[in-house]
């Protein structure tokens, strides 16, 4: 998945668990530069493995919209990823607030949907 938004010209940040990703998240919110006409370098969509070790994908995911709520952090689409795509793995990242899901191996097509609909505007 990273070689092929590398490859469409996208900067990925990597985490390795959820609570990983909420600190590269708050990291990058400190560490990037600010948002001008030209170029704005905040991150603008999450792509969260539902699951991983530590915090998984769901917790990750609430406690970043508990952070939106609050004006903590700017708003951010999540799209969760998984192996697991039954209805109620996918109704339960809904609800947790991602925005949409992807099911692996991701289809390079239903990535750049996801991209044009949240990344690309």
């Amino acid at each position: 998945l990273r070689t092929k938004l590398s490859r469409k010209g996208i900067e990925v940040l990597q985490a390795s668990n959820g609570k990983e990703a909420i600190d590269v998240l708050l990291a990058s919110l400190i560490t990037l530069s600010p948002c001008t006409q030209s170029d704005c370098k905040r991150i603008g969509l999450i792509l969260m493995d539902v699951d991983m070790p530590i915090l998984n994908g769901i917790e990750a995911t609430k406690e970043l919209v508990e952070m939106q709520k609050e004006n903590k952090i700017p708003e951010i689409y999540i799209v969760g990823c998984s192996a697991f795509d039954s209805k109620e793995d996918v109704q339960q990242a809904l609800d947790a607030g991602m925005q949409d899901y992807l099911s692996k191996p991701v289809n390079e097509e239903k990535l750049d949907k996801v991209l044009n609909r949240f990344l690309l505007r």
